[in-house]
């Protein structure tokens, strides 16, 4: 029943995050302002995670046996390859969006656009980098199971680890130095130009609204990984101790061979047993990794919301009569009013 609503929960997490993809993504080509915005760099990310959604969504890499859909190594490792591609450039993608954070409050007169051709160089090239040394000692070890390996991959898991622990410290620590920008009144217009009366009031008002929606995602997707990064932890750590101890209990055997049978019938229910509990909590672990998957997927979702809170999408929908009479009715009720004395 747990391993059910595992599924089930796993399956909600990738239609919200499709919906929540989607929604960002329409409204990025429908709004022409939002392609001007500096929020505009969130649609990379978007398209990213909307590709892991898709790719993810036929598990070809998990135990369980009847989630196969075609028993093949080759679209195994394939499409791990690009998993974990895909979850590199989404959080390189953060970092970029934390590294302009970090010009807003320091210096909010720079020309970011300039930054973006760095930012798809290192968002779209380390993530290769990365698969392409992670990728080999796995593919020499595979046994041929469905991308299951002789041997925990060491250098993958080291390398991935150290890089998204520094990434999810450097988005929490800049979301820190902002969030004290905004709350000491330090946070600098970043507007070079206006036409409103109010002027300078107008352009920090309207910069710390744009700060606030551009921290949350960063931190959206640091807090949604951190319960995979723990489980992965833990996964790894448990494999790697199961797979020492099966040399050992070898070796063990092998001595208790040479005393007695009776010695040996034990160590084989022993063994039975260790197996079996060992099953069970393999089991458990992937159950919480279904888990962890499906939270990872709601930051398209939050996303979707945080990005439904800009003013040029809101504008938009207070055009339309509808969506104005419905969210907005205190203001329909006073455009009727102005119609009716015109």
């Amino acid at each position: 029943m747990l391993s059910l609503s595992s599924y089930v929960l796993n399956l909600v997490g990738s239609i919200l995050c499709l919906i929540g993809c989607l929604f960002i993504i329409g409204h990025f080509f429908w709004i022409p302002l939002l392609r001007t915005s500096l929020s505009r760099i969130i649609i990379y990310p978007t398209f990213i995670l909307l590709l892991y959604d898709m790719v993810s969504f036929p598990s070809f890499i998990s135990k369980t046996a009847d989630l196969y859909i075609e028993r093949s190594t080759i679209i195994c490792n394939f499409q791990e390859a690009i998993i974990q591609y895909l979850i590199l450039s989404n959080f390189i993608w953060s970092i970029c969006i934390s590294v302009n954070l970090l010009y807003l409050c320091f210096s909010p007169n720079k020309n970011l656009k300039k930054n973006e051709l760095l930012y798809h160089l290192c968002s779209w090239g380390i993530p290769l980098i990365v698969v392409v040394i992670t990728k080999i000692p796995n593919m020499i070890s595979d046994n041929g199971n469905q991308c299951r390996f002789k041997s925990p991959n060491y250098i993958k898991f080291y390398l991935e680890t150290i890089l998204f622990i520094a990434f999810m410290l450097f988005n929490f620590i800049v979301a820190f130095i902002t969030i004290k920008h905004i709350i000491s009144g330090n946070l600098r217009e970043s507007e070079t130009t206006t036409t409103s009366v109010l002027f300078v009031n107008e352009k920090k008002i309207t910069t710390k609204k744009i700060v606030w929606r551009l921290l949350l995602y960063p931190s959206i997707l640091s807090i949604c990984y951190i319960m995979t990064l723990v489980l992965s932890i833990y996964q790894f750590s448990t494999e790697s101790y199961s797979s020492s101890g099966a040399g050992s209990a070898y070796a063990n055997a092998n001595n208790s061979n040479n005393n007695n049978n009776n010695s040996i019938n034990n160590n084989k229910r022993n063994d039975k047993s260790t197996d079996g509990a060992n099953n069970s909590n393999n089991s458990y672990i992937e159950i919480l990794l279904y888990i962890s998957k499906a939270i990872f997927l709601l930051q398209g979702f939050f996303n979707a919301l945080v990005y439904l809170r800009s003013s040029k999408l809101r504008d938009r929908y207070k055009k339309i009569t509808i969506f104005r009479k419905i969210f907005w009715r205190d203001e329909a009720d006073y455009q009727s009013i102005n119609d009716g004395f015109n």
